[in-house]
């Protein structure tokens, strides 16, 4: 079983000099296979950005240890040390193909942050065209290799915006080099992640590299994909909603497909579990969820005023800047925001949260981009079809402004329960042994079983970085919920809870132990007769409500039905064997994982091939179409 570890404490103990300690202490009472995962996780072995400055005090450690290690387990960190070198040979690539590429005459332009800007739109616009439609993988890969080059204009080049605009002629001839040499420096970014917090492995064969998936990624795979999956399946129902309309413009097509506030602001709560949201995210920021919804909002109807105003835009060639590229001053901005519905007083806030910065990642959570001290632009054909949902999610996640018990979770699973059958739920049961205090987030009882909850708001994950930081989070919830559950589960206890229930305790013949969480998970956890289980699985539960197979004819719904694997728990009802089997079995993890398969990519360049757990079965959140 593996172990997580706290990455916060571990990156410290880099720091202060203490690690080699801890390393040594882990191979004492671990042994070897915790010692290396625990090397690989401290983020110790490489520099996805260059240079590793902690390599003298690695080989210093990987030598002490080698000293005492027994023979049967040198080859192991013979291995880690070949694998350590084999990255360092595509972070030196990558950096050489990343240093050439900066010098093409695209990065000397005078003119450059407007071209690059330019270049964005362009990029953009011709994703979101094909005919064939798009990849979404293919676009998220795209836009965060540009968000890469703007970062490196704007931070590294400290590139400023020039008054007037040469259009550089060749913008598309260097426009792919330039973005897929960044969107190989971002996957590798990614692949190097993988290593160290999914057990993807990494080998020479023959005269080619490859990297192995491992069990540890299809986890992270199926849990990242249940979330985008449904993020699409959204975007799907309004796509097929706004088809079904006719509209006499063009403007009332894009306002439908990309302008539905009410449609995001329902599906945000969804996510993150919230009934109120204009409650303050956090008190430190004193910013609502609708206060953040709504300012991305009117950052795509920005983008979209523009798109239509230019009917042909990027094809101006020497012109002013604002030709081409929609310009906010300061005083204009907070104007807009102020006349649709932002209080003036977290308008600098709200800036500061959604603008692209030295820390940003991504365009996607930071769509506003500072161009120098008073003005702003956005890259109109990124933002209009930002998921504002998806943004904050990762917003949140950076920021770290979502807090475990955020938004008040035990309360919506208490109106949940409560809702939806005619029993009782307890929240923030609080008990006292001696100066010893034991909290319970949940109590309930259906049937024959009492429930023992403890409910965490954790954000959803997208890389392999964030599960293992769930994972360690989960591991620290079991721990809390062990202690917790040993002191409820006494037979004093169990009878006051089952009073406060205004339950006979006879009826109480099995004590079920649950950790509801929100985001989706990509396995089955159990430890100590504790589940881990998802919102969602309860949510689908307590209101009878599970996926469906939806069938379309000539763009005619033909049949709507539920899932196979979720009969059983339709059929049954709200009983608490049927609960009990769904948050045991978890159908979404075994259907997720036969949508998968294993294939190899290559990348002809640095002579590199990577196995990648691929979409077997391409339908969105479990429909299936035909077309005629």
């Amino acid at each position: 079983m593996r172990k997580y570890y706290n990455l916060d404490e571990m990156h410290a103990s880099i720091n202060n000099r203490k690690f080699k300690n801890d390393v040594l202490s882990i191979y004492k009472y671990e042994g070897i296979d915790n010692t290396i995962d625990y090397l690989k996780v401290s983020g110790i072995c490489l520099n996805k950005y260059g240079k590793n400055k902690n390599r003298e005090y690695l080989d210093e450690i990987l030598d002490e240890l080698k000293g005492i290690l027994k023979t049967s387990e040198i080859e192991k960190i013979l291995n880690l040390e070949n694998e350590i070198s084999l990255f360092q040979e595509l972070i030196d690539k990558n950096i050489q193909s990343m240093n050439d590429v900066m010098k093409l005459s695209f990065f000397k332009n005078k003119h450059l942050l407007v071209n690059l800007l330019i270049m964005g739109q362009r990029m953009a616009g011709s994703l979101l065209s094909q005919s064939s439609g798009i990849n979404s993988l293919k676009y998220e890969v795209n836009i965060e290799a540009y968000s890469k080059v703007l970062w490196y204009v704007l931070f590294k080049k400290k590139v400023e915006l020039t008054n007037e605009f040469a259009y550089y002629e060749k913008i598309d001839d260097h426009m792919e080099m330039i973005i897929s040499n960044a969107a190989i420096d971002f996957q590798l970014g990614s692949w190097i992640d993988d290593w160290q917090f999914a057990n993807m492995k990494i080998f020479k064969d023959k005269k080619k590299i490859k990297i192995r998936m491992s069990e540890d990624k299809m986890k992270v795979d199926i849990s990242k994909n249940r979330y985008i999956t449904t993020l699409d399946a959204k975007i799907y129902r309004q796509a097929n909603e706004s088809l079904s309309k006719k509209f006499s413009t063009e403007k009332e097509i894009f306002k439908d497909l990309y302008l539905n506030y009410n449609n995001d602001l329902d599906f945000i709560k969804q996510f993150l579990n919230i009934e109120n949201p204009s409650h303050i995210i956090d008190k430190t920021i004193d910013i609502s969820l609708e206060d953040l919804c709504k300012t991305y909002f009117i950052l795509k109807e920005l983008a979209i005023e523009h798109i239509l105003v230019f009917k042909k835009p990027m094809e101006l060639r020497n012109a002013s800047v604002e030709c081409n590229i929609p310009i906010y001053r300061t005083d204009e901005l907070n104007n807009i925001l102020v006349s649709r519905g932002i209080e003036r007083e977290k308008i600098n806030k709200l800036i500061e949260l959604i603008t692209f910065s030295k820390k940003s990642k991504s365009i996607f959570e930071n769509p506003l981009i500072k161009i120098d001290k008073n003005t702003y632009t956005i890259i109109p054909q990124i933002t209009f079809s930002l998921n504002i949902c998806s943004s904050i999610m990762r917003l949140m996640s950076n920021e770290s402004i979502l807090s475990e018990k955020g938004y008040g979770y035990e309360k919506v699973m208490k109106n949940l329960v409560e809702r939806n059958t005619n029993l009782k739920f307890l929240t923030n049961v609080k008990d006292r042994d001696g100066s010893e205090v034991y909290q319970l987030d949940g109590v309930f009882h259906i049937g024959e079983t009492l429930y023992l909850c403890e409910i965490k708001n954790f954000s959803h994950i997208i890389n392999s970085y964030e599960y293992y930081k769930l994972r360690f989070k989960i591991e620290q919830a079991l721990n809390q919920m062990k202690r917790t559950c040993d002191f409820y589960t006494l037979k004093e206890n169990i009878t006051k809870l089952c009073g406060d229930l205004k339950i006979d305790i006879k009826e109480v013949k099995k004590i079920k132990r649950i950790i509801v969480i929100s985001p989706f998970l990509g396995e089955i956890i159990k430890r100590n007769e504790i589940c881990v289980t998802e919102g969602i699985l309860t949510r689908n539960f307590f209101k009878q409500q599970y996926p469906k197979v939806t069938e379309y004819l000539s763009n005619q719904l033909i049949s709507h039905s539920t899932i196979k694997e979720f009969l059983v728990y339709e059929e049954n009802g709200l009983t608490d064997k049927n609960f009990n089997s769904l948050i045991e079995e978890n159908p979404y993890i075994k259907n997720e994982r036969e949508r998968f398969k294993k294939e190899f990519k290559t990348y002809k360049p640095w002579n590199l091939s990577i196995q990648y757990n691929e979409l077997n079965q391409k339908n969105i959140s479990f429909k299936k179409m035909k077309n005629m």
